[in-house]
This record gives C-alpha cells, structure tokens and sequence, in this order.
C-alpha cells in the first residue's frame, strides 16, 4: 500500500471512529435508560402497541396502556426475535422494535469492536473509492443504526 492510500485509509477510519462516537453521544443525551412494563401508560406505549399490531403480535385495540395483552404480545415479539423472553420492553426490545429513540443509554455505546466493524465494513464496502466515497458509505452506515425504518429483527 502507498504512503498516500496509508493516509486516506487512516483519515477514514479516524473519520468513522468521529461519526460513531457522535451518534453514541447523540444516542445518549436523547434519553435515560426506558423501560415500559405492566401498568405503563402513555404515548411511548401506544406506540409499542402499534409496532406490535402492525407486525402481528397485537391484535387488540392501541389504547396506551401497558396491560396483560401487552405483555403476551411483547413476550412472543421477543420470542421471535430470540431477545430474553419477559414481557418487558427495556432498551433492547425497544431497539428491536424500531423505537431506540425512546431507549436511550445512559452512557457511551461505541466500543472498539463497534469502530472495528465499521472500519473493515467500509474498506469492504468501499475500498477502491475516494475519500468522500468512503466517508459516505461510513454516514449511511450510522444512520441506518440509529434510524427506527431499518429495526434489527422483524
């Protein structure tokens, strides 16, 4: 590899390593850790139940409260996801539902296998591209992560 690719190559995943540490300080200041069990209520739920209802696992009226229809309903979502099965949505479940907006973290969720990752996804991806070419791929990467329309499982 040349001097100049050397560079363009460490600049992109210096880059990358920008873009996911802003997203997980983004993630982060949204929100406190939620979770919205049995006997919730509100508009968070209403949502959850809707997500559900769309998707099959709800067949009951979206009313906003957190009730034991709910709880089967979310219990057999995280079923079909292979999440830990307790009826609860807490930040995981919300993430798999497509609601990580209401998640939140309470800290830092990049990690160095998180920038490894995207790092080698980017060379794979885009290795022969210029730099912008690069950073571009690394972007729609980040908002594809953070974005409810691209949920983990469904």
């Amino acid at each position: 590899m040349t001097k100049k690719g050397f560079l363009r190559r460490g600049a992109a995943v210096l880059l990358a390593f920008a873009l996911l540490a802003g997203a997980a300080v983004f993630a982060a200041g949204e929100a406190s850790a939620a979770t919205y069990r049995y006997g919730s209520r509100g508009s968070v739920v209403k949502q959850i139940q809707q997500v559900l209802k769309n998707n099959g696992f709800y067949t009951y009226t979206v009313d906003g409260i957190y009730g034991s229809r709910t709880v089967t309903a979310v219990k057999s979502f995280q079923r079909s996801c292979g999440l830990t099965v307790d009826g609860i949505c807490g930040p995981v479940t919300l993430k798999y539902l497509g609601l990580g907006q209401y998640a939140g973290t309470g800290g830092s969720t990049s990690s160095s296998a998180d920038l490894t990752l995207l790092a080698r996804i980017i060379a794979a991806e885009a290795r022969g591209e210029s730099y912008n070419g690069q950073v571009a791929v690394g972007a729609v990467i980040l908002n594809r992560v953070k974005h409810s329309s691209f949920p983990i499982c469904l």
